[in-house]
């Protein structure tokens, strides 16, 4: 759920201009992350949360992208981006762990 209040943040219209599809896609790929995570483990069988889990780390490395674009085009600082990178870095790896856990 941080990783969704920080992209959030991270796209309020800081200095007058962002672009809007890059903005949706950054809010949709950290909601997905977290959607997929729940839905997954709603469906109650490990294969299916491990589909899930797999889209959602899937999702994570989509919004590490988009943080990159979205810093080297000016619309989120650097510094800002590579923080919130390496938040998504972290949790992309706690997915992993999560997943080779589940597939024992």
């Amino acid at each position: 759920m941080e990783i969704v209040i920080d992209t959030s943040a991270a796209c309020k219209n800081k200095n007058g201009e962002f672009d809007f599809n890059l903005k949706n896609q950054l809010k949709k790929s950290a909601v997905s992350i977290v959607s997929n995570i729940a839905e997954g483990f709603e469906r109650e069988t490990n294969n299916e949360y491990l589909r899930f889990l797999y889209y959602s780390k899937g999702s994570a490395g989509e919004l590490r992208c988009h943080f990159r674009v979205a810093s080297r085009l000016g619309f989120i600082a650097l510094e800002e981006s590579k923080i919130i990178e390496l938040k998504i870095e972290k949790l992309s790896r706690m997915i992993s762990n999560l997943i080779k856990v589940i597939k024992l």
